[in-house]
This record gives structure tokens, C-alpha cells and sequence, in this order.
């Protein structure tokens, strides 16, 4: 039996994954709510990495979330070889179905909180670093002796 790890949305499956991908389309707000910390890494389908390097793209580009037509131009202008393009098409396609609308906003909720507990550490690790970089700490470390002298 495969080990199981949380490096990814792998964990909780594959229909999750496309789900949450077609809420983030459905629902523009909680792409942009994610969209600083969402990576395609955190997908294991070549196809929704494709799908959300793309959407990245589109919201940096434009400002906004794309929907299905924004998506299927993208695809075919930014997927470089037709390989890429075949798969990227085939996750569309999946994650254009109506049948995945049934569980959406549990996957949406699921995938979106994973993104943000993903993304936590990474922030607590600048906001230290930051910190120590600025001398705050020094300072008030110094204050803190001068006072107890």
C-alpha cells in the first residue's frame, strides 16, 4: 500500500481536486481570496496544474478570475506542445462537467482551507524572519535591560 502524505491535494483525491478547481472557476471570490498562495504543485493531475498555472496567469494579467470561454483561449495559446494541450483539455473538459457540481462547496471549503493551513507556516517563517532582520527585537531587547538596570 502507497504511503500516504500530505505534500498535495492528492491526499484527498482525485474528484476533490477537480471540484475545487471548477468552484475556484465558478466562484471568482474564492480564487482571489487564494490566489497569492495557490501553486499548481498542490494538484497531482498534470492536467489541473495546467489548468491552474492558467488561471494564475489570467489573474495577474487581467485582474480576474477567468471563466470556461477565458480558460479555453488561454489553454490554447500559453500550453506549449500539443501533448500538454491534450491533457490540459482533458481536465478541462472534466471540470466543465455539471456532474461535478454535486459536492462542490464541501470541496471548495476542503480545498480552500488546505491552501491557507499551506500557506500559514510559510508566513510565520517571513514574519521571523522579518523581524530579525529589522532589529525590532534588539531593540526591544535592549529597552527591556536598560530597564531592569
Amino acid at each position: 500500500m502507497p504511503k500516504i502524505t500530505k505534500k498535495d491535494l492528492e491526499y484527498f483525491g482525485e474528484g476533490l481536486q477537480y471540484r475545487f478547481v471548477k468552484s475556484l472557476i465558478e466562484d471568482p471570490t474564492t480564487f482571489s481570496e487564494i490566489e497569492g498562495y495557490i501553486s499548481p504543485d498542490h494538484f497531482s493531475d498534470p492536467g489541473l496544474q495546467a489548468i491552474v498555472k492558467i488561471m494564475k496567469s489570467f489573474y495577474e494579467e487581467k485582474g480576474k478570475t477567468p471563466g470556461y470561454r477565458d480558460l479555453e483561449y488561454y489553454l490554447k495559446e500559453k500550453v506549449k506542445t500539443q501533448d500538454e494541450l491534450n491533457v490540459a483539455y482533458k481536465a478541462y473538459s472534466q471540470v466543465k462537467n455539471e456532474e461535478l457540481l454535486e459536492g462542490m462547496g464541501t470541496a471548495a471549503e476542503i480545498g480552500a482551507n488546505y491552501i491557507k493551513r499551506q500557506e500559514t507556516p510559510r508566513q510565520l517563517e517571513n514574519a521571523k524572519e522579518s523581524i530579525k532582520n529589522s532589529g525590532f527585537a534588539q531593540e526591544r531587547l535592549d529597552r527591556a535591560k536598560s530597564i531592569w538596570r
